[in-house]
């Protein structure tokens, strides 16, 4: 049987510390979290005037996956700041990188934002196609809430399919929760086929879904969206999880 999984997140490098480790989190949990998604280049690095404590980071935007366009993003200064675990970059690099933008709105990038060398992503590069796949469908949105697998019925439900010829290598299915009217609606970005994204979005919207907050002072708005990636093979350096019942 082909393994279906739900895309999961692999962490570049960038500690100087084996100890300096980051929970996984699936690819469209990072994205939602993010507030600039680019590639491009580090073109120089020097100490923000503003503020001392963070490093400003040049950056030659390739291209521009989510977010309003940006020339320079922001890391802790690891000289000036406590702990061991700190983002190291180097200028001339060429990178995919996930950003945030912190209480000042400056992007910001973290010991534990995903990102990957361009370099790897030739030899991988079903990362750009589902980047470009969101991009055209203009899921553009940013929030701060989660969803726990564990919690959440359809991760429950959803495991192992009988291989389908001629499928595509992964499927996007946007999902909108109304948490007051009790109602879920789902609907197709990018699907398999005709049966199996049927399959997929009933077993959506049969689904209990639970949300989380990640910050106890911003409550989660009544209705919510996300989307969810849903691919149809192993995919070796992200550390894809199984879900766990067969359809």
């Amino acid at each position: 049987m082909m393994k279906w999984l739900v895309t999961s997140i692999l962490f570049l490098s960038l500690a100087k510390s084996f100890a300096c480790d980051c929970a996984n989190v699936r690819f469209d949990e990072a994205y939602r979290r993010s507030s600039h998604v680019v590639s491009g280049k580090i073109m120089d690095i020097s100490t923000f005037e503003e503020n001392p404590s963070l490093l400003k980071v040049q950056f030659q935007v390739y291209e521009n996956f989510k977010g309003s366009s940006l020339s320079e993003f922001y890391i802790l200064d690891p000289k000036k700041a406590d702990g061991m675990c700190h983002v190291y970059l180097k200028e001339g690099k060429e990178m995919l990188v996930y950003l945030t933008s912190i209480e000042d709105e400056l992007p910001s990038f973290g010991l534990c934002s995903r990102a990957f060398m361009l370099s790897e992503l030739k030899e991988r590069p079903k990362e750009i196609e589902i980047l470009r796949k969101v991009r055209e469908s203009q899921l553009n949105y940013t929030s701060s809430f989660f969803i726990e697998t564990y919690k959440n019925e359809f991760f429950k439900n959803f495991s192992l399919l009988k291989p389908y010829p001629n499928t595509p290598g992964f499927g996007i299915y946007e999902i909108e929760i109304d948490q007051l009217n009790f109602w879920t609606d789902a609907r197709i970005i990018d699907g398999f086929n005709d049966d199996l994204d049927h399959k997929i979005l009933t077993s959506i919207e049969k689904s209990k879904w639970v949300v989380d907050s990640y910050y106890s002072d911003r409550p989660i708005p009544t209705i919510v969206k996300f989307f969810l990636v849903i691919e149809n093979e192993f995919w070796e350096p992200t550390n894809s999880f199984h879900l766990s019942v067969l359809f």
